[in-house]
C-alpha cells in the first residue's frame, strides 16, 4: 500500500477534527466474477463465488491525535510537511497489517473448503 490511505485519514481529521473509522476487508474471487478489463460483463456473473471476510474496525485515533499534538497545527490550509508523510505511512502501516492479517485468514479458509490444489 501507499500512504494514501493514511492521507485520506488524516485529512479528514483535519478538516473535521473527527478521525474516520476504517474497516478493512479482503475478497477473493472478484477478478473472475467481474473482469477488469472486459466490458461485456457489466453485471456480475452468475454462480461465481466471491469470498469477502471484514475485520475489526481499525482505530488509528491516537495516532493522527498524536501527529497533531506534536505539530500543534490542525488547520486545513497548513502546507504538507515530512512530519506529515510519516503520520500517513503509519496509519497506512496500521491499515496493511490489518489487510495482511485478514489476507492470511482468507488463505487459511479457502485451503480448508478447497484444499491444498486449488489457485
Amino acid at each position: 500500500l501507499r500512504w494514501g490511505v493514511g492521507r485520506l485519514v488524516v485529512d479528514a481529521y483535519r478538516q473535521s477534527g473527527i478521525c474516520p473509522t476504517i474497516v478493512p476487508f479482503v475478497h477473493r474471487g472478484m477478478h473472475i466474477n467481474l473482469p477488469r478489463h472486459d466490458e461485456s460483463h457489466v453485471l456480475p456473473l452468475p454462480r461465481t463465488p466471491v469470498r469477502i471476510l471484514v475485520g475489526d474496525p481499525l482505530d488509528l485515533k491516537s495516532v493522527v491525535e498524536a501527529h497533531f499534538r506534536a505539530q500543534e497545527k490542525n488547520s486545513w490550509d497548513t502546507p504538507i510537511t515530512p512530519r506529515d508523510e510519516d503520520c500517513y505511512e503509519k496509519v497506512t502501516h496500521h491499515v496493511r497489517l490489518a489487510l495482511l492479517d485478514l489476507q492470511i485468514q482468507m488463505d487459511a479458509i479457502v485451503l480448508d473448503e478447497e484444499g491444498p490444489e486449488s489457485p
